[in-house]
């Protein structure tokens, strides 16, 4: 083998090679540029996957409780008993209209018993950590506090479309709202468009008496609903439940679809490196052709050259796929960085928070993918160097010095 390990490194640092050897080094820069791709690419979609599951299904329940008949009251909550569910959280969720500066916007309000955000799984990491709003204190996302140029304990106007009748018909309710505080939740159309306040100041402005619009269930693991959502079905008689596979369950399909057929075209860059592989040790085998006459005489079996060449194309596809691992971990570690510096180089917006719902590119590097991505790039690479190896340990000496 020491001998093989040998020649296989002369062979490939020829000085002689000429076109073979710029071939070659296509090949190595091709494996290394498909590998480092397909890591950073895969980790990319990987982060958006596990983004959109975090935050999509931290800001609404997995399971939704609703009265079919009756009004939903805090004195009549449903009783809940199962083993997957971490959290119940009586809301009320409406609509409004914001006015200020001269702006207005139109929002969606959740109320919140007692004012306590903490109820919510998802602000124990995105909200203040002591927060309890009071009457007509709200909770808003910084993105609204940009959008419409306002600061902590400001004052805004809020417009209810359920307002006094008067002979000129319904006039509605304008109610003045403090901002008590702030989150970040770091999707945009959530912190733009949602706010929080108590639920009792709703029920007055509102005027819904003591009743609620729903109950959202925060379960322990939510890819495990459709289990509890039947159980719950079937014990709570006049509610209605919908499961969250009914609705985002979409996106991540969608997600997880694009993140396969990403994995598939990018695939193809290293089959191409793997093609040039081919061509380069064909092109090797011609070259030494007498050497491989010279070693055959000599006594070199066919077992021997087949392993020297199938060394050749491993060299070039082994050091290839090393570095473009090390190159897209490395990239991938630093992409979010890697994307600030473009925008500021070239006064681009590479990942506007508005069309990709995140304000931070993710990602998220899986132990499987990479060791998947090196696999078929070893898996490639020692096949396509398999079929110049096995011509060349065919040679005849006779063949090769009589041309």
């Amino acid at each position: 083998m020491v001998i093989e390990w040998t020649l296989a490194i002369r062979y490939l640092k020829s000085p002689h090679r000429g076109f073979a050897s710029l071939i070659a080094i296509f090949s190595f820069l091709g494996i290394l540029l498909g590998v480092a791709t397909l890591i950073i690419v895969t980790s990319v979609m990987n982060g958006f996957q596990s983004e959109l599951l975090g935050k999509l299904m931290g800001m609404k329940g997995h399971l939704l409780v609703y009265p079919y008949d009756h009004p939903l009251t805090l004195s009549d909550l449903p009783k809940l008993y199962h083993s997957n569910i971490q959290a119940a959280v009586p809301l009320i969720e409406k609509q409004a209209i914001i006015m200020c500066h001269g702006q207005t916007k139109g929002v969606i309000v959740q109320g919140i018993v007692d004012g306590n955000v903490k109820a919510l799984p998802i602000f124990n990491q995105y909200a203040p950590t002591q927060l309890s709003l009071a009457d007509h204190e709200i909770l808003v996302g910084q993105a609204f506090l940009d959008a419409m140029l306002l600061k902590e304990n400001d004052t805004i106007q809020m417009m209810l479309p359920y307002g006094r009748q008067t002979p000129l018909g319904n006039f509605p309710k304008i109610v003045t709202l403090k901002i008590h505080g702030t989150f970040n939740v770091k999707m945009r159309d959530f912190d733009k468009n949602f706010i929080f306040m108590n639920a009792q100041t709703m029920q007055k402005l509102y005027n819904m008496g003591d009743h609620m619009s729903h109950m959202e269930i925060f379960l322990k693991n939510p890819f495990k609903s459709s289990s509890t959502f039947q159980e719950l079905t079937q014990s709570l008689d006049g509610y209605k439940v919908v499961d969250w596979k009914h609705g985002d369950h979409a996106i991540f399909q969608a997600v997880k679809i694009e993140k396969n057929v990403m994995f598939i075209i990018l695939t193809l860059i290293v089959v191409i490196a793997a093609f040039n592989i081919i061509s380069t040790m064909m092109m090797m085998v011609k070259d030494k052709y007498k050497s491989i006459g010279i070693l055959k005489t000599i006594g070199a079996p066919s077992n021997m050259i087949l392993r020297l060449f199938m060394m050749c194309g491993a060299m070039i596809g082994i050091s290839g796929t090393i570095l473009g691992t090390i190159v897209g971990i490395a990239v991938t570690n630093h992409l979010e960085n890697i994307r600030q510096f473009l925008q500021k180089v070239f006064g681009l917006n590479l990942f506007h928070p508005d069309v990709y719902f995140l304000s931070e590119l993710p990602v998220k590097m899986v132990p499987f993918d990479i060791g998947l991505i090196v696999s078929i790039a070893l898996i490639l690479t020692l096949l396509s160097s398999f079929y110049p190896a096995y011509q060349a340990s065919r040679l005849s000496p006779i063949d090769i010095f009589k041309n």
